[in-house]
């Protein structure tokens, strides 16, 4: 298997909604001179696996090369529309290509990602009307929570159609050391671009232990990065942290939440499986999630 390293990687099935996630693919490759990786999973059944599914054998290689024939369809369509908007300029001019994996669709995603390491996993949601809304919104979840990979989530009714657009960039934080590794790549993925930051930090009281805490993050932000615009929050919610930060985002028209992913904290209040779901059918901004 070979293709140009660095990469983004862009799962793709080729809905309307994964194509408009894979046109910002190409405006971040750009900025990061890489080239793009589009992975499609075939999720048919292995009639061989269940033979009392099918009558006959003849059936079973129809299903198959209707199958194949549908996917090779696709990959060809999709070819030329990114061609044709090369060609014309609607966007950069970047190298891509296809791979094709059968299995599920989140095991494939992560165990190619983990054995070609790409810069960045670029992934779609559909909005919570989408029939196939369980299926979806299980498989970036998954991803998310487990992949070693930075993960850029684009929800389905969003106003980002470039990453130039990118002028206020939330970073939720809990106070863990590692996050300045995180936000140190957030840096790396947005050089280039002009933006301010807004460090938010959720609690569900007032905490004097924490505001320090935030206080010294600012003295450190504001010493390493002083030609950064940059602001710090706390927010105190009693009930739900996911509602907070939501009115957080909407309220400072913040256009990409940036989130490390913690094994306890607040990814955990954010990510929890009852609430995954919600946040990656509902959030209308994008988001990037750090391991």
């Amino acid at each position: 298997m070979e293709f140009k390293s660095p990469f983004i990687l862009v799962p793709i099935d080729f809905s309307e909604h994964a194509i408009h996630a894979a046109k910002l693919a190409f405006y971040l490759a750009e900025n990061l001179h890489s080239s793009i990786v589009f992975l499609h999973v075939e999720t048919y059944v292995n009639v061989a696996t269940f033979p009392t599914l099918l009558s006959s054998a003849d059936e079973k290689s129809r299903l198959v090369t209707k199958k194949i024939k549908e996917r090779n369809e696709a990959i060809i369509d999709v070819e030329n529309r990114f061609k044709s908007l090369i060609a014309n300029q609607l966007i950069p001019n970047i190298h891509f290509n296809f791979e094709l994996k059968n299995g599920i669709p989140e095991e494939e995603i992560i165990s190619f990602a983990m054995l070609y390491k790409p810069l960045l996993i670029v992934m779609g949601t559909r909005s919570k009307a989408n029939k196939e809304q369980e299926l979806i919104g299980s498989v970036t979840a998954e991803v998310i929570e487990r992949s070693l990979v930075p993960v850029f989530v684009l929800p389905q009714h969003t106003h980002l159609q470039t990453i130039q657009q990118i002028k206020h960039i939330g970073f939720a934080t809990n106070f863990d050391k590692k996050e300045l590794v995180a936000f140190e790549k957030l840096m790396y993925f947005v050089q280039k671009l002009q933006f301010k930051v807004s460090f938010i930090h959720v609690d569900d009281k007032e905490d004097i232990q924490n505001k320090n805490k935030l206080d010294e993050l600012k003295s450190y932000f504001l010493t390493v990065y002083p030609h950064l615009q940059l602001q710090f929050s706390m927010l105190i919610s009693e009930k739900s942290t996911l509602k907070e930060l939501e009115n957080y985002i909407r309220d400072q028209k913040i256009d990409i939440l940036a989130i490390r992913n913690h094994k306890r904290g607040m990814f955990v209040r954010l990510f929890a499986p009852s609430l995954a779901r919600k946040l990656v059918y509902q959030a209308k901004n994008p988001m990037i999630v750090f391991y």
